[in-house]
């Protein structure tokens, strides 16, 4: 008898464990992904650095005046 009663004693903690074991491995793809964003976003402000000084005055001048066209409706 006095096996059993231990064997009930044991059964809360390790309940309690399992469930933090089970919200700890959750939570480990939200930290995975933010990391992977981060390195992802600056490697691409990187890219757009490099491609903006290596544009010619003239192609800055003709992106800019691209941007400011007014929309015109064909008909």
């Amino acid at each position: 008898m006095a096996a059993r009663f231990i064997q009930l004693k044991l059964i809360g903690p390790v309940l309690a464990g399992l469930a933090m074991l089970i919200t700890g491995l959750a939570a480990i793809p939200y930290y995975g992904v933010e990391t992977v964003d981060a390195n992802a976003r600056s490697q691409q402000e990187t890219l757009v650095e490099r491609n903006v000084a290596m544009s010619t005055p003239e192609q800055i001048k003709a992106r800019r005046r691209s941007k400011t066209r007014p929309l015109v409706a064909h008909a």
